[in-house]
């Protein structure tokens, strides 16, 4: 019994490990890329920054899937949750905050509706923190220059919605289905820019589910796409009986 506990959790703790360690090297290689291409190490021509800017994006989106793996495996590690009673308007809030350079970089709007009071909810605020997070970090990622990114914050019965939409390129029903499929199934589409998308959704619909919440999306082409992170309000008189 021991030794196959031993056998399962050992590839998975090597892999964690792997992952992280691969992290190092693929942001040192984009950080050096960067620098190159603003001409902090030397002039360099046209061509010479064509070819950096494509070591850049891949070595972003390589980051980013690392990234996305490693904080699903943590995911799935979780035994137990640490629920507890908290604003998420002030969690949307400082996501946004965190954001908005990356925004400002890529010349993207990015606006928030919030309402003038606390909305409390019971759930891990870790976790709910890195869904709000993938949501919004996704839609400025996948938005186009002077793109618009949208966040807003409502009450429907007993759950807290925040919405997320763009007015970038969105995507068919059938590319839709894919990237909301389960973590592992995301892993196999060949489409790259597909599967980095649908890895962050994965985790966030994981995340959403371990709080009793769930993840909602549409998407039209040339319009954009809007995804609704919905989890449980706090209701004090229910606490109180």
């Amino acid at each position: 019994m021991g030794s196959n506990e031993k056998e399962t959790c050992v590839p998975e703790d090597f892999l964690a490990h792997l992952i992280h360690d691969l992290k190092a090297p693929v942001v040192a290689m984009g950080g050096f890329a960067r620098r190159l291409l603003e001409g902090k190490m030397g002039a360099v021509t046209p061509e010479q920054k064509e070819g950096l800017n494509i070591i850049l994006k891949n070595c972003e989106r390589l980051e980013h899937d690392l990234k996305m793996v490693l904080q699903h495996m943590k995911a799935d590690l979780v035994e137990e949750l640490s629920p507890q009673v908290f604003d998420v308007v002030k969690i949307v809030e400082r996501v946004c905050e965190t954001l908005k350079p990356e925004a400002e970089e890529k010349d993207v709007s990015l606006n928030l509706q919030a309402p003038g009071q606390a909305i409390s909810v019971e759930a891990d605020p870790f976790i709910i923190n890195k869904a709000i997070f993938n949501l919004v970090d996704n839609a400025i990622r996948y938005t186009e220059e002077a793109g618009r990114v949208q966040v807003a914050i409502s009450m429907q019965n007993d759950f807290v919605d925040i919405k997320v939409a763009d007015n970038g390129k969105g995507m068919e029903k059938e590319k839709l289905d894919l990237v909301l499929k389960p973590f592992e199934e995301v892993m196999e589409v060949r489409d790259r820019k597909l599967r980095g998308f649908g890895l962050g959704l994965s985790n966030v619909k994981r995340y959403a589910e371990l709080n009793g919440g769930m993840l909602q999306a549409d998407s039209t082409p040339g319009k954009g796409s809007e995804f609704i992170l919905r989890i449980p309000k706090y209701d004090e008189q229910d606490a109180d009986e």
